[in-house]
């Protein structure tokens, strides 16, 4: 997606919630004539940073926001989900929220510390989410306080995940652009749009770019 292209659709976002452009830079913290220009193909793709303060403004998910930009594809996102299920994180990250089911059957120092918490009250057993389907179905059981601080007990823990995984994922994107800025420059000038001042550089002004680069540092070739 070009400039041009994120502009307009930050442009529909931005409509759907009924902002002006005002409203949004207020709540974006970013000015008002600088979200113009963005929306306008003006300003070129934002920076990650900024595509935060938009998501959080605008109720969208980051990570889809910086898919759109192009500063990150699927398939990345798909890699570092599962770099980081390791046992202790599970769920879709910035997508979707960690479900129950996901929390119990999965092995992380949190879970087992509600199970040690509850140890007697489960028999001893380790809490699967089989286990809690039995416990919550028993109408004996279910309406007993402790099995409601128990299930309390779990969402906290699952917030805490979610709450993790969110602000693990962030400072990968965070690093993830600063390591991108030390990118050969020849390789920057392969890439589809980029400008000078505002002005879309061609093949013919690639070249010319190189041809200097070229006499400016001859041992460099």
């Amino acid at each position: 997606m070009n400039a041009i292209s994120f502009g307009n659709y930050l442009r529909e976002k931005r409509k759907a919630r009924g902002f002006t452009l005002i409203e949004l830079g207020e709540m974006s913290g970013l000015s008002q004539p600088y979200l113009s220009q963005i929306e306008n193909g003006k300003k070129g793709i934002p920076s990650p940073e900024v595509l935060r303060n938009l998501s959080k403004a605008l109720g969208e998910s980051h990570t889809e926001l910086m898919i759109r930009a192009g500063h990150l594809k699927s398939g990345e996102v798909n890699g570092y989900e599962a770099k980081d299920k390791d046992g202790t994180i599970h769920g879709v990250l910035d997508f979707r929220d960690i479900t129950f089911k996901e929390f119990l059957s999965s092995d992380g120092e949190d879970k087992r510390r509600i199970e040690n918490k509850y140890a007697a009250l489960l028999d001893y057993k380790p809490l699967g989410y089989e286990h809690y389907v039995e416990l919550i179905n028993d109408d004996n059981i279910a309406s007993m306080e402790w099995m409601n601080e128990l299930t309390e007990d779990i969402q906290r823990a699952i917030d805490n995940r979610y709450k993790t995984a969110n602000q693990d994922y962030e400072d990968y994107i965070d690093n993830r652009y600063k390591m991108s800025a030390y990118l050969d420059l020849k390789n920057y000038l392969t890439i589809n749009e980029i400008s000078y001042n505002n002005y879309p550089l061609d093949l013919q002004d690639r070249q010319r770019i190189l041809g200097m680069l070229a006499f400016l540092f001859p041992d460099m070739k």
